[in-house]
């Protein structure tokens, strides 16, 4: 009996060692899929402008626009951080700056929902590029309609470090639970030979 209570408990410990690599290895491969955000378009046209975290315009920057995978418009900011697209249908789209991208459903102004903004907010840091699309004012250094959030950093971070660590934790008390009743379990009879 004995021999199956330590196998029990081995299995048991490889099993849930063996699930969160796998399953660390697989949230790994995965990107975080941000919200769809929706704006309101009209006639075609998108607004939107490119700032930086303390909320001033970065001109010359390069926005894109996609369906799907197939990119079909590319805008360079003005001396104001402002842009626009022509010719955008309503629908599903990305729009980003370098390789970063934001989902995006383009409503006509007239079928809109009533909290779709008008325009679209990239908040750029050095590292990071978020789209906003809220319609409140940061902050009275704020010319835009840039969201909310536009000096904080991101939390997905954040978030993702605080699971890791909660799974880190959990993996080590495991681990110590299954220490402790493998040596307690250790009771075997000395060998007959003196």
């Amino acid at each position: 009996m004995n021999g199956w209570r330590r196998l029990l408990v081995w299995t048991v410990c490889a099993a849930i060692v063996s699930g969160s690599s796998l399953q660390a290895a697989e949230q790994g491969g995965r990107q975080a899929v941000a919200p769809v955000r929706d704006i309101a378009v009209r006639q075609g046209v998108l607004q939107g402008v490119v700032v930086d975290r303390q909320a001033v315009p970065v001109a010359g920057y390069r926005v894109r626009l996609y369906a799907g995978t197939t990119q079909v418009a590319e805008v360079v900011t003005d001396a104001a951080g402002r842009f626009q697209v022509h010719g955008v249908r309503p629908g599903l789209h990305a729009a980003g700056l370098g390789t970063s991208r934001v989902p995006i459903r383009f409503w006509d102004l007239s079928k809109a929902p009533g909290n779709a903004p008008r325009q679209l907010v990239f908040v750029m840091d050095q590292s990071v590029v978020r789209g906003q699309s809220g319609t409140e004012g940061c902050g009275e250094d704020c010319g835009e309609s840039c969201g909310e959030g536009c000096d904080a950093g991101g939390t997905a971070g954040g978030v993702a470090a605080k699971r890791s660590l909660t799974m880190a934790a959990l993996l080590l008390a495991a681990g110590g639970t299954a220490a402790v009743i493998a040596i307690s379990q250790n009771d075997d009879d000395a060998p007959a030979s003196p």
